[in-house]
């Protein structure tokens, strides 16, 4: 049973209905709050303070019909609201409260609890306004019951009210049918609000739509199945017919055909601004056409010139001419005594010897790993290695060269020579700037010996005559290099002076010279010489540059380019260019690679980013600058060039005006 205090009686002695009458308001009370547990709180709007009051559906106090009644779902007094719900007119100031307007009212929603009195919370808020289907939304069932309005019968009949039991049957429709003016006609009109959990029944089947479309999308998008459907954007759907195999060839190919060529008097008249720039000391240079072979510029072409790092064009093309471009390096190990643990390592000239765990590469890529060599020791002994040492008799003991600064050697561009060191003697065989070790070789066999448990190093293995037995000997253990054609483009590509030495010093072995830095200059030229470039007036000391004594003339330099980067079939072109054109892949590109990346980035020299391919070099004390390499015109026409300046006072200033003059090569027809 539902117990609800009755409200105050009508003038007339009736009680007050739930009625949606304009005119049934009555006095605000004015006396003091009456005290008991079931006593209510003044209503300031002059209504009944009993708890939140529910209609049964249908009825005008449940739907908050306003004075006119005209809106099945209750509307304001003025019938301008679709909804009319207590929350809407107490927002508005109206403050209807079961569907009766409030003349004096703020718009504060007074709230029933439990125990019969009310409350105000100084308007409507979330939980104490009417939903929309016009109950409220914490007050209110859909059966038309208050869910926290009741009492027990106990507690009822402790108040004697049972005058308020009629009334809560008579006000709510709990009990009985309403006796208001409205009636049941008026639950028959209007029809039971649709239940929220239709709603929720929508939501849920578009979620789960929603899901399934998500699910389709990415099963389409997977490979397997797109591959499989022939969807459109499938990565092995068919572009179109399968293109003619391309024969692979070691000759340049021409870019868009052999364009004209330009002409020396319009070379001369477009150099003649920027090869005259005073930030080049004094320059001097040649250009060449890569086709006939002729030289169509040249400014001090004979004069012998400091190179600097120019001079690894000279040793990058004697050894592809004399040790072929397939030539490894080796390094072996040898049982002392066969079964005593003694292991001598016999380098053999590989400076790029890795250390970093098989499968990683350090900036020679390629190159062999000490962890392969250890490997293979170990498999050959069983593990019994007990003492190493290191045999390195294939080149002398010189460091340095004549012509190098104390510096030099170690620094972060080079290594004290050797004729073993791990990655090229760096502290960080990721670093080309890292510092170098001061005795690469000890590095090495030390790490090695730190491969085996019970392993030391041991020189006097290498001593009496051991040493001299090892070419009678099968070695237990041998890794080899990269071939020579990648050691000669990573010594271009990196500007390696270290590695630049070890390959010039296996040339004076290939030709019966010493190996040292004096015995592989000599043969450097020599095999020049002979394969007919003329090598008047050169005098070298080293393979790197890093020699202050050596001296070059641009047109031995642009001499040897032209015939790397003759076009095959052309009338400059001969047994010479296919020896020399892996020379050409080791060029830094402007703007791009190597010495050059960060080069031909803006104004005039950006006009040669991606064309030009060079070799550079730079001595700040002598003010060497050079440029040694190639450019392909906008006609198509590829030129050979080698630019060196003398007494340059600025290095930077230098260096930008050299990349003027050759992207103004690329630039010019010149016709």
């Amino acid at each position: 049973m539902r117990i609800e205090p009755a409200r105050p009686a009508q003038p007339d002695g009736t009680a007050r209905t739930g009625s949606g009458d304009p005119d049934a308001t009555a006095p605000n009370p004015t006396g003091p709050n009456p005290t008991g547990p079931n006593s209510a709180a003044p209503n300031p709007a002059g209504h009944s303070s009993a708890t939140r009051r529910t209609a049964a559906p249908g009825t005008a106090a449940h739907h908050g019909r306003g004075s006119h009644g005209t809106d099945p779902h209750g509307t304001d007094p003025h019938g301008t609201d679709p909804r009319g719900t207590a929350a809407d007119a107490g927002d508005r100031g109206g403050a209807v409260h079961h569907g009766f307007p409030h003349s004096n009212a703020t718009g504060g929603d007074y709230r029933g609890s439990a125990d019969g009195s009310t409350h105000s919370d100084g308007g409507t808020d979330g939980d104490g306004g009417a939903d929309r289907d016009g109950t409220h939304r914490d007050g209110t069932h859909r059966d038309g019951t208050h869910r926290d309005a009741t009492v027990s019968d106990a507690a009822a009949a402790a108040a004697g009210t049972g005058a308020a039991e009629n009334a809560s049957a008579a006000n709510h429709g709990s009990d009985g049918p309403p006796t208001g003016p409205e009636g049941p006609a008026a639950a028959d009109s209007d029809p039971e609000p649709e239940p929220k959990r239709r709603r929720g029944r929508a939501l849920l089947f578009s979620g789960l739509a929603l899901v399934l479309v998500v699910a389709l999308g990415i099963t389409l998008a997977l490979p397997a199945v797109s591959n499989r459907l022939g969807l459109p954007w499938a990565p092995n759907l068919p572009k179109g017919d399968e293109p003619e195999p391309v024969a692979v060839t070691r000759q340049l190919q021409s870019i868009g055909g052999q364009g004209d060529g330009p002409t020396a008097n319009g070379l001369r008249q477009a150099l003649e601004g920027p090869a005259s720039s005073g930030a080049l000391g004094t320059l001097s240079g040649t250009v060449v056409d890569a086709t006939t072979g002729d030289t169509l510029w040249s400014q001090g072409e004979n004069r012998a010139v400091t190179p600097a790092s120019a001079t690894k064009i000279l040793t990058a093309a004697a050894a592809l001419l004399e040790l072929g471009p397939d030539m490894r390096l080796s390094t072996k190990a040898y049982e002392a005594v066969p079964g005593r643990g003694g292991i001598i390592v016999r380098a053999g000239g590989d400076v790029t010897l890795s250390s970093l765990p098989e499968g990683e590469e350090s900036l020679y890529h390629g190159a062999a790993h000490l962890d392969e060599l250890a490997k293979q020791i170990d498999e050959a002994t069983n593990g019994n290695v007990r003492a190493v040492a290191l045999e390195q008799s294939v080149f002398t003991t010189d460091k340095t060269g004549q012509g190098w600064a104390d510096e030099d050697a170690p620094s972060t561009y080079a290594a004290p020579l050797a004729p073993i060191m791990l990655d090229g003697g760096r502290q960080d065989p990721l670093d080309d700037t890292s510092e170098r070790f001061g005795d690469p070789a000890q590095r090495m066999v030390d790490q090695l010996a730190g491969k085996f448990a019970a392993a030391e190093v041991d020189p006097e293995l290498t001593k009496g005559s051991r040493a001299a037995q090892l070419e009678e000997s099968e070695p237990i253990a041998e890794v080899q290099s990269a071939p020579m054609e990648r050691l000669v483009e990573q010594m271009l590509q990196l500007s390696d002076n270290t590695l630049a030495e070890a390959i010039q010093h296996h040339i004076a072995i290939s030709k019966g010279r010493e190996p040292s830095f004096e015995g592989g200059a000599k043969a450097t030229l020599d095999v020049l010489r002979e394969h007919g470039f003329d090598v008047g007036g050169a005098t070298l000391h080293d393979g790197s540059g890093l020699s202050v004594d050596n001296r070059v003339t641009a047109k031995l330099l642009s001499e040897v380019m032209a015939v790397a980067a003759a076009p095959g079939g052309s009338a400059h072109a001969d047994e010479r260019t296919s020896k020399l054109r892996p020379l050409l892949a080791g060029l830094p590109v402007a703007g791009g690679t190597g010495t050059l990346a960060e080069r031909y980035t803006e104004g005039t020299p950006a006009q040669g980013r991606g064309w030009v391919r060079a070799k550079t070099g730079t001595i700040p004390s002598t003010g060497t600058n050079a440029l040694t390499g190639q450019v392909v015109t906008v006609d198509g026409r590829t030129l050979a060039f080698s630019l060196v300046t003398s007494k340059a006072g600025n290095t930077d200033a230098a260096r930008d005006a050299l990349d003027t003059v050759t992207a103004t090569l690329r630039e010019c027809g010149c016709r």
